[in-house]
């Protein structure tokens, strides 16, 4: 529930309560060993780093969803990340 209140917050155009938001569900996802959702969580966080000007710290996020992506074999998804990385 959390990351769609970061969803919300998002389009309400409030970016780093979004942020914060999609952080604690990317933590709350490791903790449950959801790998494909650290995946996605850490891909949502890129694009709220991307709108906060955090263009490094973004680029870490889908490099980290990219390398879980490939482990999982999930080669859409690696070319997906590819893409948000050119």
């Amino acid at each position: 529930a959390i990351r769609h209140i970061g969803f919300a917050q998002h389009d309400a155009g409030e970016v780093a309560a979004a942020r914060t938001s999609l952080y604690e569900s990317l933590v709350l996802r490791e903790q449950a060993g959801f790998v494909p959702g650290v995946a996605m969580a850490l891909v949502m966080l890129a694009y709220a780093d991307t709108e906060l000007g955090q263009r490094e710290l973004a680029v870490q996020h889908l490099l980290q969803a990219q390398a879980i992506f490939r482990q999982l074999g999930a080669e859409r998804k690696v070319d997906w990340v590819t893409g948000l990385l050119a």
